[in-house]
């Protein structure tokens, strides 16, 4: 089964089944895998009253990790989530 909403409610039901209706938040680097977590709970998120926000870390260890931080703000835009980023 490919990784989605469905999947990763079910997930959830297993580790914790009290997780519905709580708040959450997604640590969200930018990256493949953490945008593909952010869009699942934004589904999740919609379709259960999850308290949902995503918090991205701007390290500036990078050179352009200030880009990341607007790749994430864009996700988090495009999914209706907000962010806090931490410098």
């Amino acid at each position: 089964m490919p990784f989605g909403a469905e999947r990763l409610a079910r997930l959830l039901d297993a580790a914790d089944p009290g997780w519905r209706g709580a708040q959450m938040a997604v640590a969200l680097s930018g990256g493949l895998d953490s945008t593909a977590m952010l869009h699942a709970l934004a589904a999740i998120a919609r379709r259960d009253s999850l308290a949902l926000r995503a918090l991205h870390v701007d390290h500036g260890l990078q050179p352009r990790s200030a880009e990341w931080a607007d790749a994430c703000r864009s996700a988090c835009r495009a999914a209706g989530i907000a962010l806090e980023v931490i410098r």
